[in-house]
């Protein structure tokens, strides 16, 4: 069996289809993101003999699939969101990008299938997690280092979108798997 794994930049996808990405299902089968490029794709995979030789194909598929389109706004958001940690405002963020709150919104919805809002907190729940991991830091700290409210806000919102208390988290953090790059 052999799995291939690959890292990409929230933005990739759109690069790759003209499909609005947040009609997309969260998991996308080959065939449908690469269409008859899939089956070629599918038999050189196969016949590779190791790592170097499949990463090489991907890359090949990759490159050849790509679509020439302009991305610059969205880019450029999540560069300034990643450079902030997280911890910037839409309007200030609508601001640096030239656009309005409006247009942002939408280019992100098309482009990487979240709103900026949603993307930021993804972004600064990855900052809490890694802090809780490397640091003994109560939640409290945590949540406040994070820009929340307060220590009910942070757990809210960690327990609406993963599904865990934080104190679960942070107790299996070993085996826990959330945006890790």
């Amino acid at each position: 069996m052999k799995i291939i794994g690959a890292h990409i930049k929230p933005y990739a996808l759109a690069l790759l289809t003209n499909d609005n990405i947040s009609e997309k299902p969260w998991i996308i089968k080959t065939e449908d993101l690469f269409k008859k490029e899939a089956k070629r794709f599918k038999k050189k995979i196969d016949s590779c003999s190791n790592p170097k030789e499949m990463f090489t194909e991907v890359e090949n598929v990759f490159l050849s699939s790509v679509l020439t389109k302009d991305l610059s706004i969205v880019i450029s958001a999540i560069d300034l969101i990643e450079e902030e940690k997280g911890n910037i405002s839409i309007s200030k963020l609508s601001e640096n990008t030239g656009v309005s709150t409006r247009t942002l919104r939408n280019h992100f919805y098309k482009s990487v299938g979240c709103s900026p809002k949603e993307y930021i907190m993804l972004v600064k729940l990855r900052q809490s997690i890694y802090q809780m991991k490397y640091s003994p830091d109560s939640l409290t700290s945590v949540s406040y280092s994070q820009n929340f409210a307060d220590q009910a806000h942070f757990t809210n919102t960690v327990k609406n979108i993963i599904g865990t208390h934080p104190k679960e988290i942070r107790k299996n953090l070993p085996n826990f798997r959330f945006l890790q790059f």
